[in-house]
């Protein structure tokens, strides 16, 4: 049976707890258009420059900001998940390998 990757896990609820914060701000800039942009933009940045360098953003123009999180946050945690996963795998294969 296969366990919880704690790395992956925790790598997870650290981008939903900082894409939560962004989301928080974005709701209380008051009359502040370009700071509500700024940190709806944030979290997706990484998704965002992925699709950009692939070419394959166009169809985000005009887009609702909660599709675009519908849309590209759950791949991007089971990404972060499964780079968690890796990275313990190989703490644990160079600890484990070394005895």
């Amino acid at each position: 049976m296969r366990r919880v990757s704690v790395v992956g896990v925790a790598l997870c609820l650290l981008y939903l707890a900082a894409t939560a914060l962004c989301v928080w701000g974005a709701l209380s800039a008051q009359g502040d258009p370009k700071g509500y942009f700024v940190l709806l933009q944030l979290p997706l940045t990484p998704q965002l420059i992925a699709l950009d360098a692939l070419h394959a953003d166009a169809w985000l123009t005009n887009m609702p900001w909660a599709t675009s999180y519908v849309l590209l946050v759950p791949p991007f945690l089971a990404v972060l998940y499964a780079f968690g996963h890796a990275v313990q795998w190989l703490i644990a294969r160079l600890l484990l390998g070394a005895q």
